[in-house]
């Protein structure tokens, strides 16, 4: 199944397909790091944003990679 049918198929829009009005700034996801320790992950996350540049880690489970990685993203 293609990204576009499974999208279709799930309901969900590509978000670069969103109408936003010219200008608007979009944050990069510049880079996503984990490394595992024992039965940790630390995940480190680096976006920028008009120019600055703002990072974030979080420390989880080894179970929980993904939702490491996602706050840290948020952080």
């Amino acid at each position: 199944m293609t990204d576009e049918r499974l999208a279709a198929f799930l309901g969900a829009e590509d978000p670069a397909d969103e109408a936003l009005p010219p200008g608007t700034p979009r944050p990069a996801l510049t880079s996503i790091s984990v490394r595992r320790s024992g039965n940790s992950v630390l995940a480190s996350a680096s976006l920028t944003l008009r120019g600055t540049h703002m990072s974030g880690q979080a420390v989880r489970e080894d179970g929980d990679r993904e939702r490491a990685i996602a706050q840290a993203t948020l952080d």
